[in-house]
């Protein structure tokens, strides 16, 4: 169980993961075994925060239900910046990727 407090964050991060691995409700019914129906009903927020399915498409998509973290993707400033800096590269992503992970080891 997580708590349901959690379920909007759930369904935001499998509805970007599904986005970003171009995945529709059908295939990722394939891959997880998960209904359909039931898929359609979590990505509209309609679900308890009990039962299997949630649970198994938290683990397909690698998304901690128990323990929600900050999506950058909800700040604005953070992808402006990105999109302004990011030359388009995997390189490129991969250097502002460091920048970050350095960022963080510095004081505050």
């Amino acid at each position: 169980m997580y708590p349901k407090s959690n379920i909007p964050w759930i369904v935001q991060s499998l509805k970007f993961f599904m986005k970003t691995n171009k995945l529709t409700q059908s295939k990722l019914s394939e891959l997880t075994k998960v209904d359909q129906g039931q898929i359609s009903r979590i990505l509209a927020g309609q679900c308890s925060g009990r039962g299997d399915a949630i649970i198994k498409l938290c683990k397909y998509a690698h998304i901690d239900a128990h323990n929600p973290s900050p999506d950058p993707i909800g700040s604005l400033l953070l992808m402006e910046t990105i999109k302004e800096v990011w030359d388009g590269t995997e390189s490129g992503a991969r250097a502002i990727v460091d920048m970050l992970r350095a960022a963080r080891r510095m004081p505050h």
